[in-house]
């Protein structure tokens, strides 16, 4: 009895760990995305005063670059917290549904790890990615670039 008493509470440690974890990468990232949003005007900035002729090209990739750098920690958040959220589900005893196919076939057997049968591991899903690498057209416009982050980075609006 102690151990399943200990068990549950290790489970509930985890879960309540999980979500704390989770609650904290969402005001992470609400940080981030401010970073990013102050790095992406001063870029628009630094390329109005770069075809004003007020300030070198060097200024115009000095800010690219603290833009890209913010991005980055953007999207690494982003990652940590659906790496958090697996581990959350995990923690609440969630895991991969089984392909149809073994659902409708009582003699499938569950794979092992060692040797996993290819027809039980589920399909990648399909997830637009958020900020699409730029082409690799190497006369590309800082503007253009900048249009391409704004519009991965402004939220979508949310229809109620």
């Amino acid at each position: 009895m102690a151990n399943y008493r200990q068990t549950v509470l290790t489970a509930f440690q985890s879960v309540e760990d999980s979500l704390v974890n989770l609650r904290i990468l969402a005001d992470e990232a609400r940080q981030e995305h401010v970073a990013v949003l102050a790095a992406q005007r001063t870029v628009r900035l630094s390329v109005t005063r770069y075809k004003q002729g007020l300030d070198s090209y060097v200024n115009v990739i000095t800010a690219q670059n603290a833009f890209l750098t913010a991005r980055q920690g953007e999207l690494q958040v982003q990652l940590r917290a659906l790496t958090a959220s697996v581990g959350l589900v995990k923690n609440l005893g969630g895991g991969w549904p089984l392909p149809q196919s073994a659902e409708a076939d009582p003699t499938h057997s569950t794979p092992n790890a060692a040797n996993p049968d290819p027809d039980s591991i589920p399909a990648p899903m399909n997830v637009a990615t958020p900020n699409p690498p730029p082409d690799s057209v190497p006369d590309r416009k800082p503007e253009d670039l900048l249009k391409q982050d704004e519009a991965a980075t402004n939220p979508a609006p949310v229809a109620h």
